[in-house]
């Protein structure tokens, strides 16, 4: 499963929230997705792993990490293919993400079928 196709599953199972696909082909570490639901703004990056290893790059472990800092709500969504697990990590959370992985503590975790309520509610 490719990024885009985790997007097209998100869209389509949360339809209460007001997505912006953000294509940015110049790196700045700036999230996939743009969200707004019931007044609250906040911003997804989408990952794929099929191991515990979760790529993050400096800019975005960066971006993520400074909007944390000043009260800004960003998430990062990760779907591990092999376990069929969701996992959301807050940004604040991040550079633990990167070093610890898939398996460090999240917000919630998602096993099939999906609960994309439960998602929603953490936004």
């Amino acid at each position: 499963m490719s990024e885009s196709n985790f997007y097209k599953q998100l869209r389509i199972n949360t339809p209460e929230v007001l997505w912006t696909r953000i294509e940015n082909r110049h790196g700045g570490g700036i999230p996939d997705l743009n969200g707004l639901y019931d007044g609250r703004d906040f911003w997804v990056e989408l990952k794929i792993t099929t191991t515990n290893k979760v790529r993050l790059s400096p800019t975005q472990i960066s971006w993520h990490y400074n909007r944390g800092l000043y009260g800004g709500r960003s998430f990062i969504l990760v779907k591990n293919t092999k376990t069929k697990e969701i996992k959301l990590f807050n940004n604040t959370d991040v550079r633990k993400l990167a070093l610890e992985g898939f398996q460090s503590n999240s917000l919630i975790i998602l096993r099939a079928p999906y609960d994309w309520k439960l998602l929603v509610r953490q936004f």
